[in-house]
């Protein structure tokens, strides 16, 4: 059984923050500093608003204080928390996750046991937040980390087009079938790997971009990557239409990958 209180200025007041009977000013001010005091410490146990972590909203202290510390034993980190309905405003707050360098699944409202606004979910669909709710944890962080699984695979995947292989090249003397783009030479690994997707650029013309292999032929097949043991293969580069066999690179030109530091990155 509970008992239901009418008075002015209960919209300010916090679902499951404790009550007291205060006598005089002075009880009036230890009950909110013992208040103010109880936030303090779960924003300082489970908050770290100067890192990426989701934003959690609950429908009352008890139930954030437990979604928190299961979200803490899980490793999940917490930049922002509220309690009652997530409004646009909260929306906005986890925008900030999203940019250069941030990971996606940051992006992240978990709402345990509220509702969510209408126009805030709109706003969070059109920004690209995902908003997950429940009323059990158990369902909350199932949600969540199956798409945590989904922001790394993508991510996996996107890296992987990023990777570029190291290799050098040599041209087979004489071997050009076509001057301009799409270049296509006969060449042959010194060294590494060449792979379909490889941008390619000859380091003695300051870096002259020739650009990306479209198509390897081997034997009169075509293949996908060429090593120094497969002998020469012919292969079609597709780039600047500028570029020219015979006035910007010849068949004594080395060519090499172009490596960048986020080709590097993806091959770690």
């Amino acid at each position: 059984m509970g008992i239901k209180i009418s008075a002015p200025g209960l919209e300010n007041a916090l679902s499951g923050s404790e009550l007291f009977r205060c006598a005089n000013e002075e009880e009036i001010e230890e009950a909110k500093a013992a208040i103010e005091g109880d936030l303090c410490d779960i924003l300082d146990k489970y908050v770290d608003k100067t890192d990426d972590g989701v934003i959690v909203q609950a429908s009352t202290i008890g139930s954030l204080e437990a979604l928190l510390e299961f979200l803490y034993q899980m490793k999940i980190p917490v930049t922002s928390v509220n309690i009652g309905p997530v409004h646009r405003k909260d929306v906005l707050k986890a925008m900030k996750s999203i940019g250069e360098n941030r990971k996606r699944e940051f992006a992240t409202i978990l709402a345990f046991d509220v509702k969510v606004m209408p126009d805030a979910m709109n706003f969070a669909e059109e920004n690209g937040i995902k908003v997950f709710t429940a009323n059990i944890i158990y369902h909350l962080f199932d949600s969540f980390t199956e798409y945590v699984k989904e922001c790394s695979d993508k991510r996996k995947e996107d890296e992987g087009t990023k990777a570029v292989f190291p290799c050098i090249l040599e041209m087979v003397k004489g071997a050009c079938f076509n001057q301009k783009a799409p270049i296509i030479i006969g060449v042959q690994v010194k060294e590494g790997v060449l792979k379909i997707g490889t941008p390619l650029c000859v380091p003695s013309k300051d870096g002259l971009r020739l650009g990306k292999v479209e198509s390897i032929e081997l034997n009169k097949k075509p293949a996908q990557s060429l090593r120094a043991k497969d002998g020469s293969a012919a292969v079609k580069i597709q780039g600047d239409s500028a570029i020219t066999y015979g006035r910007h690179f010849d068949d004594s030109s080395q060519i090499t990958s172009w490596i960048t530091r986020d080709s590097i990155d993806a091959l770690k």
